[in-house]
């Protein structure tokens, strides 16, 4: 009989951090790029920053020096990631082995939520819960349906055994996913998230014409070949009315 874990137990007794010891570390500082430039292109200087679901802490690490003045804090229910995020901690970045959505009274200029709510039986109440935790709001959503994906159905698979992906999304969904929710999209962009790792020459040279066609037409190559990211900034619908 297969051995079924939920959601939760899976990051709570050490299966994920078996299958994925690193915690997706080597991707984090481009991410953490990613994000400072999407704040930067704003005019965004947040004071105070979260990250719901930080693993080992990589990313935060990233915008404290990019940030110096922020106050940063991560927060995850894995106690594996925690003590490998421990290790990133200074006067103004700490990590806390706890569900955010489990604390009252507290909010932040940004709440990062990187590579997160696919991964969460309830995603529609995580998302509902987690907007009176910010004033502003940044996701990075793997985008894993495509023509391609769909017809090779071990790429979708492969997602929910190794990574832990019980939720699958195009742009469009991921989305309507968040307006559904409550959140007003200020700015989205496409990521090329496959094309991040270390690749031999024979891959490059197989994946430069995808590369090159993005940046011709983004959507469509996203939604054909698949192996991309969709970075979002939002804001709450109540919050989007006071900016406006």
């Amino acid at each position: 009989m297969r051995n079924v874990l939920s959601a939760v137990t899976r990051y709570t007794d050490g299966s994920y951090s078996d299958a994925n010891p690193g915690w997706h570390e080597e991707d984090s500082a481009w991410k953490a790029a990613h994000i400072a430039a999407l704040l930067s292109g704003s005019e965004i200087t947040p004071r105070t920053i979260c990250e719901i679901g930080c693993g080992a802490g990589r990313i935060l690490q990233c915008l404290s020096k990019v940030y110096p003045m922020a106050t940063l804090a991560g927060y995850d229910i894995s106690p594996q990631a925690i003590a490998m995020a421990k290790r990133h901690e200074s006067e103004s970045l700490k990590f806390y082995e706890m569900d955010l959505l489990s604390l009252d009274k507290l909010k932040f200029d940004i709440v990062i939520a990187a590579d997160v709510f696919e991964h969460v039986e309830d995603y529609l109440g995580f998302l509902r819960k987690l907007i009176a935790y910010g004033t502003l709001f940044v996701f990075h959503i793997p985008l894993d349906l495509s023509a391609i994906w769909v017809m090779q159905e071990w790429r979708i698979l492969r997602r929910r055994t190794r990574v832990g992906h019980i939720h699958h999304f195009t742009r469009a969904t991921a989305l309507e996913t968040l307006r559904d929710t409550g959140y007003f999209i200020e700015k989205w962009q496409l990521t090329g998230s496959g094309f991040v790792e270390p690749r031999s020459i024979k891959n490059r040279m197989r994946h430069m014409p995808i590369e090159i066609l993005a940046k011709v037409a983004p959507i469509w190559t996203a939604n054909f070949f698949g192996g991309f990211s969709l970075l979002v900034l939002a804001c709450s619908e109540s919050a989007n009315r006071k900016l406006r």
